[in-house]
């Protein structure tokens, strides 16, 4: 090896050891007070996006600009068209042939942006002129709460990822299109999301990546290397899955309605939440009339009232959930100062129900405790 390949070898060991150092970066940091609900178990299926293609005067040159398209009604001239559903894939490209973002086939299959100019686009467009944004929840289990994580985006022309009201990354391909930064969820939770982005013509691509390790962030925000490149990041970047991002605090949105911007509204037996419109189906959202449920019931059932329990989880000190009533109940023999059914105490031992034997002997103790008794006081 020369002297100058061990030069560079070694300057390329230094970078990768600066690369997973913590000390240069302070984490944004998260807790329980900005998440809507606890983690979730069950999987999710994406976020809910909303696609404009505009009529363009001149093009769009911030976030601001970015989200003035998204509010406006679709009866206002500057909207050419607008789409709503799920989007699971964070992989988004256009039509453009010489477009390509870091994560790609085979490994990481690319998703059409809405309003590309390709028949498989849903819908097809122009390439150009398109408003994007995604909205819903990313969830933070137990074995990532305390962890510094590394959140990552990739896009041109423009994206800003915010979660809760923290804006976390700003891209502009101006600039530069890649973008890290660390993150630290103190808490188990689910985080409210917003993904903004937009594309004024030429190529287009949007990528939202994650690591699980701390990467160091780059110099003045400008990522000149791929996410994926195994060298500098050691492959420790990973697309953000569709499991882990949900459309609403309990079950899925599928409908993917946005609120909150002037003459939007949701239905009856709906709320708007952190911009979309979710059914009245949790604690603080809670049936047709979507009450607050007091602090003696505090589970929505699927009927949409108030209960103390819909599943015995959710019950203290091994009791059941009796799902028909939404009460939880004492399992007896379960409480040892239970004395109802067919348990009996003696000496604070309990015995179960149906066992015959202790019962017998349940019995027999409780029948010499009365004898002695009655020769007590005789011999008084």
């Amino acid at each position: 090896m020369t002297t100058t390949l061990k030069s560079q070898a070694l300057a390329a060991l230094l970078v990768q050891a600066a690369l997973f150092s913590t000390a240069a970066a302070n984490p944004i940091p998260f807790d329980k007070s900005q998440a809507v609900a606890g983690p979730r178990t069950d999987a999710g299926t994406g976020l809910c996006g909303s696609a404009t293609h505009f009529l363009a005067t001149q093009p769009l040159n911030n976030k601001a600009e970015a989200v003035a398209i998204l509010d406006k009604p679709t009866t206002d001239p500057a909207v050419l068209e607008r789409t709503t559903r799920l989007f699971g894939n964070l992989n988004l490209r256009n039509g453009q042939t010489n477009t390509a973002g870091d994560f790609t086939q085979p490994a990481a299959p690319d998703a059409l942006l809405p309003y590309s100019k390709d028949a498989a686009a849903m819908p097809m467009g122009t390439d150009s002129n398109i408003a994007f944004r995604l909205r819903g929840y990313f969830n933070v289990p137990a074995t990532l709460a305390g962890r510094t994580l590394s959140f990552a985006v990739n896009c041109d022309d423009f994206c800003a990822l915010q979660i809760g009201k923290t804006m976390v990354i700003t891209a502009d391909e101006r600039i530069s299109a890649r973008v890290i930064k660390q993150v630290s969820f103190g808490d188990a939770g689910l985080y409210p999301v917003e993904l903004v982005y937009y594309q004024n013509g030429s190529t287009a691509f949007l990528e939202w990546a994650r690591s699980d390790t701390a990467v160091q962030e780059c110099p003045n925000d400008i990522c000149l290397t791929s996410l994926t490149d195994p060298a500098m990041y050691q492959n420790s970047f990973k697309l953000v899955a569709a499991s882990e991002l949900y459309s609403s605090v309990a079950g899925t949105s599928a409908a993917c309605q946005e609120c909150g911007a002037a003459g939007t509204s949701c239905a009856a037996g709906s709320y708007c939440g952190d911009g979309l419109c979710q059914t009245c189906n949790t604690a603080d959202h809670c049936g047709s009339s979507c009450q607050v449920c007091p602090a003696t019931a505090r589970q929505c059932s699927a009927a949409g009232t108030c209960v103390e329990c819909t599943t015995s989880a959710q019950c203290s000190g091994g009791g059941s959930c009796d799902v028909a009533s939404g009460r939880c109940q004492t399992t007896p023999g379960s409480d040892p100062k239970y004395e109802g059914g067919n348990g009996c105490t003696v000496g604070g031992a309990t015995t179960a129900p149906g066992s015959g034997w202790p019962m017998l002997g349940c019995l027999a103790a409780l029948g010499l405790a009365v004898l002695l008794r009655r020769r007590a006081r005789t011999a008084a």
